[in-house]
């Protein structure tokens, strides 16, 4: 009795001592919006209000004065929110760049985005991660939505004095809560997504989603079929997973399979995560999840940190601060019990403190060497870099070649000039004449094609070229 006791009010003291840490997460399909209020307790989160409205038929902004309402009576107006979009009304793509893009690879992204994706980029909100990379090629998860959805939502926020922080697709939210409200998954694992007739089945490893599987199906037979495919895949690939989470509308119709024999991995399902106040009979399954999985990023970080909202439309909110009081009710309660304890442990803590400062004295010595070193060695390349500017011709004289041997056929969208290198990008009626033109200057060499020609609606060829500067000892 007592220890019921003890353990009750140890509950209600740390629910005191971190309010204010609360954080919303939504989740939004084509007939729902499921909204869930988390607040971080001392040790994991808890569940403190879950809510689930119908569309109406004028959409999201039909719903802003009834959220607004919800929202007062929880006490989280003004509260940080994340929104995890239903996988069916975005886009995910694995993609293909040359290696050359990634030194500046969100703006090549932007670029290059319409010809993997069927809207344009300007109509877009898209994240991605780097899946894979070869001595030649990057490899991304690319990841969208429209913009137009975000607008909406957007509206909805400011109306109802939410701080929107991110924006992600629903799979990889409930990815995020497997990965923090469970035993650690391993470093490769699998989600599998079951809708009613559809699915999303992710391979994760090291926080990063290596492969994006969607589709549709008509028994439970065929996801296992997927799934164990994918581990097999995988297997025979050196990144062979070591288990499967499951979530999604309608998991009956793999109850009554042969998921376990057929996928020798240890599986993990939504209804087996336990958090306080989560109440899995509230909504299903495959709403809630999602909506608690983007109710996390407000309470502390998350594993895998794709977000599509755009930086300039993200509230600057402070996720995981405390009061100043509490944080010295905390330590109050911390120095007491050592104190109490005993006058030795107070004397090896001070011990401790003097080590520490001695390693950080030791460690400051080092930091200096090495700094010192380092100083050194770029004063050395800074003298070789501009031995090697010298040989070459000003940029201006380079601009002026161009500008008298290039076509009039031919337009440059842009031109990069980089340790005796250029690389221009641009149409032409005829991009293969530019080598010979290139060749024939008396400033470069070695020209070649950078990527394909492409031809647009027009007729004119698109073209990335890149040359050798020759140095001023070769004719410049």
């Amino acid at each position: 009795m007592e220890s019921r006791k003890l353990r009750k009010k140890w509950s209600q003291l740390s629910t005191e001592v971190m309010a204010g840490a609360g954080s919303l997460g939504a989740y939004w399909d084509r007939t729902h919006l499921v909204l869930v209020h988390v607040q971080k307790a001392l040790t994991t989160p808890q569940v403190l209000h879950t809510a689930r409205w119908d569309l109406p038929a004028e959409g999201l902004e039909g719903l802003t004065a009834t959220v607004a309402e919800t929202l007062e009576a929880w006490g989280a107006r003004d509260a940080p929110v994340s929104l995890a979009v239903s996988s069916g009304l975005g886009f995910r793509r694995q993609v293909t760049l040359p290696l050359a893009a990634r030194e500046n690879l969100p703006k090549v992204v932007s670029y290059e985005i319409d010809r993997f994706l069927p809207l344009a980029a300007d109509q877009l909100v898209f994240d991605y991660q780097i899946a894979g990379q070869t001595e030649t090629h990057l490899t991304l998860t690319l990841m969208a939505l429209p913009r137009e959805f975000i607008e909406a939502w957007l509206r909805l926020c400011a109306a109802a004095d939410l701080k929107p922080i991110a924006v992600e697709l629903a799979p990889v939210a409930a990815a995020n809560a497997f990965a923090l409200l469970t035993p650690r998954p391993p470093s490769s694992w699998l989600l599998l997504r079951s809708g009613e007739n559809d699915f999303d089945l992710l391979h994760i490893r090291d926080n990063v989603v290596r492969q994006w599987h969607s589709g549709r199906t008509e028994s439970g037979d065929q996801l296992v079929d997927l799934a164990a495919g994918e581990v097999r895949r995988l297997s025979a690939a050196g990144a062979a997973p070591g288990a499967l989470c499951l979530y999604g509308a309608d998991g009956a119709r793999l109850k009554t399979s042969t998921l376990l024999e057929q996928v020798p991995l240890p599986v993990m399902q939504e209804s087996q995560i336990r958090v306080k106040g989560l109440d899995w009979e509230g909504s299903p399954a495959h709403q809630l999840l999602p909506a608690l999985g983007a109710a996390l990023r407000g309470v502390g970080r998350v594993p895998i940190k794709t977000n599509l909202l755009p930086e300039g439309d993200r509230a600057a909110v402070k996720l995981t601060g405390l009061f100043l009081t509490r944080i010295l009710l905390i330590l109050l309660l911390s120095l007491a019990v050592v104190w109490m304890t005993s006058i030795f442990v107070q004397n090896k803590i001070s011990l401790i403190q003097v080590e520490n400062q001695l390693a950080q004295l030791h460690s400051s010595v080092q930091q200096t060497e090495k700094k010192l070193a380092q100083t050194q060695a770029l004063g050395k390349q800074l003298q070789d870099i501009l031995k090697r500017v010298e040989q070459y011709p000003s940029t201006l004289v380079i601009l002026r070649e161009l500008t008298q041997i290039i076509p009039e056929h031919t337009y440059l969208y842009s031109l990069r000039v980089k340790k005796g290198q250029i690389e221009l990008a641009g149409k032409s009626a005829s991009a293969a004449d530019l080598i010979s033109v290139l060749e024939k200057s008396d400033y470069f060499t070695n020209t070649e094609f950078v990527s394909p020609i492409v031809t647009d609606d027009a007729g004119n060829e698109i073209f990335r070229i890149k040359a050798e500067i020759k140095g001023l000892g070769r004719g410049a």
